[in-house]
This record gives C-alpha cells, structure tokens and sequence, in this order.
C-alpha cells in the first residue's frame, strides 16, 4: 500500500468494507480531515462512499449513493436556519466571498507553479498529484464563490459599520455561516 498515493489507499481501506474515517485516518497516519478530502476527490472520480449506522464506510453504485443520501435527508430532523438579520447575513456572506476568494488565488498560483516544475519533471508524481489537487481546488472555489455570489444577489448590500468591521466575534460568526452557505 506503500506506493499508492494517499487516495488510492483510502479508496483500498474502504474497500475493505471494515472502518470508519477515524479508524482509516489512524491507520494512515493522517486527519480524519485529510480522509474526508480525499472521500471527496473519490466521489469526484465516481465513487461514491456511504456509512452505515455504525459508520463504516463502503463504496456503493451512484444509485445506491442517490437513494441512501435521499433517505437521509427524509429522516433529518433539524433543519439550519440562521437568526442572523438579513444584514448580518449578507456581511458574513460578503466576508466569505472574500476569504474564497484570496484561497483561488492560491490555488491558481499553487496550480501555476507546479505546472512550471512538471516541465522539468514531467513523470514526477508528487507533482502530478499536486496538479490534481489544485485543479480540484480551483474548482470547489469557483463553484464555492458563485453560490455565494447568488446567495448575496438575495441580501441587502453590504454596510459596513464601525462595530462590524472590528468585532472578532463577527469574524467568527462569518466563518461558521461560511458553513452553512457552502
């Protein structure tokens, strides 16, 4: 399992019909969050995870996918509204927009440097890998900045106040409506 990148052993470990993240993040030595991500570069790929009540993971038919998330979402019980004024959400969400922002542009600077470095080293694959997973990001952020450019089409214009601009606990409150909106 060595010489397979970090993807393709978590794709083996579920395979293997047996974990959960947290017991493949331990045996790989990495962040449930690390598994999580690449779960998402799977499903990407077409391969689609689902958990069962105990939270083992196993790779299932797009179908199967579809109708386990449907029926989840039947059986949720809570649903997210924010009690934040429409003004308070439009700030967070312009906030958002920006953070996402500053991270595309990374991401394309990041994409752009190891394009440069696959010219010398064209079969290098940590570079190849890098490559992937900044087209991937590229991607996410576009896709995480028009929904929230729609999301702020629905608000009122941003205002900042004195109080907004300085207020720390805003920045977090921003982050954590980040979440809801993504």
């Amino acid at each position: 399992m060595a010489d397979l990148n970090r993807r393709e052993q978590v794709k083996e470990l579920i395979e293997g019909g047996n974990m959960t993240k947290a017991q493949i993040a331990e045996q790989l030595g990495v962040s449930a969050a690390s598994v999580s991500s690449q779960m998402t570069y799977l499903r990407w790929m077409g391969n689609f995870i689902k958990y069962d009540e105990n939270k083992i993971l196993s790779l299932v038919s797009e179908e199967a996918y579809n109708a386990w998330q449907a029926e989840l979402a039947a059986n949720r019980t809570t649903k997210t509204a924010s009690n934040k004024t429409p003004e308070e959400q439009a700030l967070a969400v312009s906030k958002a927009i920006d953070r996402q922002t500053v991270s595309l542009a990374n991401w394309n600077k990041k994409l752009e440097k190891v394009e440069t470095d696959l010219i010398d080293e064209p079969d290098d694959d940590e570079l190849l890998e890098l490559q992937s997973e900044a087209t991937a990001n590229i991607t996410l952020f576009e896709i995480k900045i028009k929904r929230n450019q729609r999301k702020a089409a629905t608000l009122p214009d941003v205002v900042e106040t004195a109080d907004a601009a300085v207020d720390a606990d805003d920045d977090q409150d921003a982050m954590e409506d980040e979440e809801d909106l993504i």
